[in-house]
């Protein structure tokens, strides 16, 4: 039993990704939740439904998407700041909902989540960072449930890092979504925008504006990354589908 997280951390994870199914990286999901939120409150039930009106929309364009079974919550947590956990549980917490000056903002924001998502990063970033703290998550599968909430709080899930290559891969999928979906991606581009200007102004002035920081401690911004979703807007291809465009009649 000692042995078996340390197994599951050395663990390829591409081949864990193509083992585990979504509803099985869902469970480990659900049982580190309740270390995050409270799972019995319904907090901000008017923009819970706005944003579950994005996801539908992106999630109706976006066959890919509709293999996955979303949980998208809104957190009374004031950082500026959204994340996913594995199976499609995805949290945006208040901070980052009264950031956004639009709902395509929002939109955008989401649908880069969904990407890390879709693309099975979180569970990749799960085991191949925290590993042989890892595999405790996935071994409570089979032993016992309460130890991946432990876990969950000791370890805080929700700083997780990923990759530069996966945040990458989730900006040039969640434009994707976007733009079939019809939702303008420039609100993904302006918010990341406004991000990197905190995060240059929180790089000259240390100490300041901490829950913003909280944003860029589990999403590394860069100007390479803003100026690739602008080249991605301005594709030819994408450039076609731009009068598609609908505007986002919700209110956060």
């Amino acid at each position: 039993v000692l042995l078996l997280p340390l197994l599951f951390s050395v663990v390829p994870v591409a081949w864990l990704n193509g083992t585990m199914s979504h509803t099985q990286e869902r469970e480990i999901g659900k049982r580190i939740l309740p270390a995050l939120i409270d799972t019995k409150s319904n907090y901000a039930p008017e923009a819970q439904q706005a944003i579950q009106k994005i996801a539908t929309r992106l999630i109706g364009a976006n066959p890919e998407l509709q293999q996955i079974e979303f949980d998208i919550r809104v957190s009374p947590t004031d950082d500026v700041n959204a994340f996913a956990l594995p199976g499609g549980i995805i949290l945006m917490n208040r901070g980052l909902l009264t950031s956004a000056e639009t709902p395509e903002e929002v939109a955008g924001v989401l649908a880069h989540e969904m990407a890390h998502v879709e693309r099975r990063h979180t569970l990749r970033s799960l085991v191949g960072r925290l590993g042989y703290l890892g595999g405790f998550v996935v071994l409570s599968l089979i032993i016992s449930p309460d130890a991946a909430i432990v876990l969950g709080q000791s370890l805080q899930i929700a700083t997780l890092k990923y990759s530069r290559d996966d945040e990458r891969e989730a900006d040039r999928f969640g434009h994707q979504y976007l733009v079939k979906a019809g939702i303008n991606p420039e609100g993904m581009i302006s918010f990341f925008q406004k991000l990197g200007k905190k995060e240059a102004f929180l790089g000259d002035h240390k100490g300041m504006a901490p829950t913003a920081a909280k944003f860029f401690s589990t999403h590394p911004l860069s100007g390479e990354r803003v100026e690739t979703l602008k080249g991605l807007s301005a594709s030819s291809s994408t450039s076609k589908l731009g009068s598609n465009y609908r505007p986002l009649d919700v209110t956060l």
